[in-house]
């Protein structure tokens, strides 16, 4: 909702009655108040019946659409088999000391992982974690990369040339005068880390194409 300007160019006081009776995925807001910290809280009523205490935000962005009948109404059995990004699911385990379902999917990289039922319906888990590890392994500089070699950056401090490279938490990294070694060095790092295993990924993709 657009806020209005008062005529010194302030804005007002926004209305949040004008919420109520308003429906949000399952859930229609009968009352809207504030908490200590001024957030704005609506007292809803469920499809279902059961009322619901919620943030106004989270229904206006749709992060909350129910009390949360509709997770538990899931049929999980229905998600074996099913793909869900990279994920297929191949199995669903124990659950966990909460009630929640959780599954053993194989990813098209080729390694396993366990998720929770809920992460994969809400799209919140999409692969073992490679969708973030290949994009780690393109060389295509970022777009505030001024050298125009990524992982090499000009330091004024030292007046030298920095290539580097992070690899599961651990940072290569070495300066140089001149800039073409620090670019020799920065391809070094990517064919002794990087290389191996994004040919491993790429070669198990083109295997199950």
């Amino acid at each position: 909702m657009e806020r209005k300007r008062n005529k010194d160019g302030t804005y007002g006081k926004e209305d949040y009655s004008i919420y109520i009776g308003k429906t949000y995925g399952k859930l229609t807001i009968i009352e809207v108040s504030s908490n200590y910290r001024d957030e704005k809280r609506c007292k809803c009523k469920c499809e279902c019946g059961n009322q619901k205490e919620v943030s106004l935000n989270s229904l206006l962005k749709g992060t909350t659409k129910s009390c949360g009948c509709i997770m538990k109404n899931i049929d999980y059995d229905n998600l074996i088999g099913r793909r869900f990004g990279n994920l297929v699911v191949i199995e669903q385990l124990a659950k966990s000391k909460l009630s929640q379902a959780k599954y053993r999917c194989l990813c098209d990289c080729g390694n396993y992982i366990e998720v929770y039922g809920s992460n994969l319906l809400y799209n919140q888990t999409k692969s073992c974690g490679c969708i973030h590890k290949v994009s780690l392994y393109n060389t295509k500089p970022f777009s505030n990369n001024t050298s125009g070699v990524r992982g090499v950056h000009f330091e004024t401090r030292n007046n030298r040339w920095t290539a580097k490279l992070t690899v599961k938490g651990t940072v290569y990294k070495k300066s140089f005068i001149n800039f073409e070694e620090a670019v020799a060095y920065r391809k070094f790092l990517e064919d002794k880390y990087h290389r191996p295993l994004r040919d491993k990924y790429n070669k198990f993709k083109q295997k199950n194409n």
